[in-house]
């Protein structure tokens, strides 16, 4: 069975020369997103976690930040290729 997926909020970091901590980024983009879809982090059901050279459970310490419920945690990490 093939469930649709959408794209309903979307958020973004701005670029600085110096970047603040990745958290920091994390929350800071996921708040938007979520703000732009209209929803609570606890109506997530699945979070794709993306980044390069990163630890492979901090996709949960920022969904903690968020007040961690019971989505579905995945973590991707395909060098360059991440974001697709």
């Amino acid at each position: 069975m093939i469930d649709d997926v959408y794209v309903i909020g979307v958020g973004m970091h701005p670029f600085q020369r110096v970047s603040p901590p990745m958290r920091d980024m994390a929350y800071t983009a996921g708040k938007a997103a979520l703000d732009d879809a209209r929803i609570k982090f606890h109506d997530v059901s699945e979070l794709y976690n993306g980044y390069l050279g990163g630890n492979l459970l901090e996709g949960i310490s920022y969904a903690k930040d968020f007040g961690l419920n019971n989505a579905s945690i995945t973590h991707v990490e395909n060098a360059s290729a991440t974001g697709s």
